[in-house]
């Protein structure tokens, strides 16, 4: 299979992180180009990930009034945050802090010598969204990170990597 084109779907996470230089890895020999998306959430977002937000790249993250009580993922370099280490955000807020994912993984990407060809940013449910961009973009594989739940309790948390498995049939790359 030649690789010309890759999509990478990121949520800023340690296991995004990873599949980001996997990306970077696959696309640098043979001069692919990556596409990036990201999908906006509602939920709780780690208060690590908004502080990073707030301070590398100015997004404003004033947290709703009501206070997080579920369980979130853990982002970036960042750590797990447990579910008292989260916030509610206003939706202006989670564009920002896609945004910022987004110009965050360009610039990984660019300095590690990748070009990056478009980038997208929808709300909703992150296969969904990761499966429509798989569309418009027609990639050559589609690369993207899992919590590494294991594949019986990613079924029953309706993991985004097995509903992306199940949504399209471009060549996925799921980093662990």
């Amino acid at each position: 299979m030649e690789i010309s084109k890759l999509l990478l779907a990121t949520d800023g996470s340690a296991n995004a992180r990873r599949a980001l230089e996997t990306a970077a890895g696959l696309a640098t020999p043979t001069g692919a180009s990556v596409s990036l998306v990201h999908a906006i959430t509602d939920g709780p977002v780690a208060n690590e990930l908004l502080e990073w937000a707030r301070l590398e790249h100015g997004v404003d993250t004033r947290a709703d009034t009501q206070p997080a009580t579920a369980h979130s993922p853990g982002f970036g370099r960042l750590g797990v945050p447990h579910h008292t280490n989260t916030t509610q955000i206003t939706r202006q807020a989670r564009s920002a802090l896609g945004e910022a994912i987004l110009t965050d993984a360009s610039r990984t990407l660019a300095n590690l010598g990748v070009t990056v060809a478009n980038t997208y940013m929808e709300e909703g449910d992150p296969a969904e969204v990761i499966a429509e961009a798989t569309r418009t973009e027609a990639p050559s594989i589609t690369v993207l990170g899992t919590r590494g739940m294991g594949p019986v309790r990613g079924v029953m948390m309706g993991s985004v990597a097995h509903k992306v498995l199940g949504m399209h049939e471009t060549p996925t790359l799921i980093v662990p």
